[in-house]
């Protein structure tokens, strides 16, 4: 789970996919015909935006920035200023993107959340958060795949028997193991186990998180958490269908590799190259264990140097957008003109 999106991949022997085949080759063994989906919008900082923008759906200026909105996420006594350009015809409807009233008008607004009870409300948080997978979106898509659909109307086959003995097991990344961290979990859990942690996080008041999270979070970050955490699990649960009993092992290394998209896509873009195994003297297969010898092959070279480039570029980009984002929070602040 990422920022803007997530995906499932899972390989599925002996399955027919109806849809969402993706073909995964790595070296000359074999090819895995992988069932894999990615869901935009789905990530967990765009899935926090659309939330607020569900709660702020309706309000009025006065409801919105001077009373404040109740959110049932944040921790009691809690309370955040939040600016979105996402709109909503009513608090349970589709997403929408603003048409601009005027060239100056960039369609964005304001709302203060805030939670003034002892502490949040787990149970009207989960539900809040369920209505953001889009399980109405389902009927159609169910009928026409024998019931095998998961969230926002999308295809999935059932999810394959795990067994944490012979390493068959789901390997969650990404915010996921952020979710773990900070609920303190073990890195194997039960839906069960992440269900609990949730709960007791989300009935924390502001102090209590606090003291929780220690000194490695940021204000901004430990009020989001209870969100997080739910997201996590409807995403797991009732999205992609792991039962309460099923468990999911959180990590961001395995045996020594940090694990992410990135190393994943230059992975199959390597085996897409015309290539074979070769033994080349001088070259230390300790270096890169889990790649093939035959790296040093100057196609390969030039790719990976490309990659190196274009990571040093999207990170350059990413600085400055954050930059830039931090900076819009403090301007074009909607009037306030209707406010008695």
């Amino acid at each position: 789970m990422g920022g803007a999106s997530t995906q499932i991949s899972f390989f599925r022997p002996n399955h027919d996919l109806m849809s969402n085949l993706f073909s995964l080759q790595i070296g000359q063994a074999r090819n895995w015909k992988l069932y894999s989906h990615s869901f935009l919008y789905y990530g967990m900082n765009e899935a926090i935006k659309r939330f607020e923008s569900r709660l702020a759906a309706t309000k009025t200026i006065q409801e919105r920035l001077v009373d404040g909105i109740y959110n049932p996420c944040l921790p009691g006594g809690a309370q955040m200023e939040v600016r979105s350009n996402i709109h909503f015809v009513n608090s349970t409807g589709v997403a929408t993107w603003p048409t601009p009233l005027a060239e100056s008008d960039d369609g964005y607004y304001q709302a203060i959340l805030k939670n003034d009870y002892p502490g949040g409300d787990a149970d009207r948080c989960l539900d809040i958060v369920k209505g953001l997978l889009h399980l109405e979106q389902n009927d159609f898509c169910n009928f026409a795949n024998r019931g095998e659909c998961l969230f926002a109307g999308t295809y999935m086959p059932e999810l394959p028997e795990t067994n944490s003995e012979t390493s068959r097991e789901f390997l969650a990344v990404g915010n996921y193991h952020h979710v773990w961290k900070y609920l303190k979990l073990p890195p194997v859990a039960s839906m069960s186990q992440l269900q609990a942690a949730t709960r007791q996080v989300c009935a924390m008041n502001y102090e209590e998180d606090n003291e929780w999270a220690g000194p490695h979070y940021q204000d901004s970050e430990i009020k989001t958490f209870c969100f997080r955490s739910a997201y996590v699990f409807q995403v797991l649960h009732n999205g992609y269908g792991f039962r309460m009993h099923d468990t999911v092992r959180a990590v961001n290394v395995v045996r020594g590799q940090k694990v992410g998209w990135v190393l994943g896509a230059m992975l199959y873009e390597i085996n897409t190259m015309p290539w074979s195994y070769k033994q080349h003297e001088g070259f230390s297969e300790s270096l890169l264990p889990w790649l093939p010898t035959s790296l040093n092959h100057p196609q390969v070279h030039m790719f990976l140097f490309g990659a190196i480039l274009v990571c040093l570029v999207t990170a350059m980009m990413c600085h400055c957008s954050k930059r830039r984002r931090s900076r819009l929070k403090h301007v074009a602040y909607e009037p306030v003109g209707d406010v008695e």
